[in-house]
């Protein structure tokens, strides 16, 4: 039995139109379509499909429920592994300080020892400056004594001689 045609596409296409549409239609149902003698085996297959897919979604869901654990442990790892980093570079960090400030002060000490000595050695060229300038100062407050006494001896000669010349026909 041909399906009836409805009214609005028969006016529409035309009746000639529709009279080679309608068994080319029926034709293309035919080859696509499933008889009903394999319906049932077909939903069966459907019904077993649909199982796997559902099996599928619970080992899917299960999958990413061990993922997200997994994640979460690693992060756990990741994180407490960062921070015991953290702990030992501090550690590290601080014993370096510690190093470096025992040797600074060393430093500090060894310069200031030198530099005790310097002062110590300044203070010893200063006392030989102070000593030598106090000698040579004598020395020379002795000459000028000397010139002095010398230029007055030869004064008194010089007077004494002028009077004598004087005196003298």
């Amino acid at each position: 039995m041909s399906p009836r045609v409805p009214e609005a596409v028969r006016r529409a296409w035309g009746d000639e139109l529709v009279a080679e549409v309608v068994p080319w239609l029926e034709q293309m149902i035919e080859e696509k379509a499933v008889p009903r003698d394999e319906h049932q085996p077909i939903l069966s297959r459907l019904e077993g499909l649909e199982r796997d897919m559902a099996e599928l979604k619970a080992a899917i869901h299960q999958l990413r429920t061990e993922v997200k654990t997994d994640i979460h442990q690693l992060r756990t790892e990741v994180k407490t592994d960062i921070h015991q980093l953290r702990t030992e570079v501090k550690a590290d960090v601080h014993q370096l300080r510690s190093e470096m400030n025992e040797r600074f002060d060393r430093l500090y000490h060894r310069s200031e020892t030198h530099f005790d000595q310097m002062h110590e050695r300044f203070d010893q060229m200063n006392q030989r400056f102070e000593a030598r300038l106090d000698q040579m100062s004598e020395r020379m407050l002795v000459q000028t004594r000397w010139l002095i006494g010398s230029i007055a001896l030869f004064g008194t000669i010089l007077t004494i001689l002028m009077a004598i010349a004087q005196f003298a026909p």
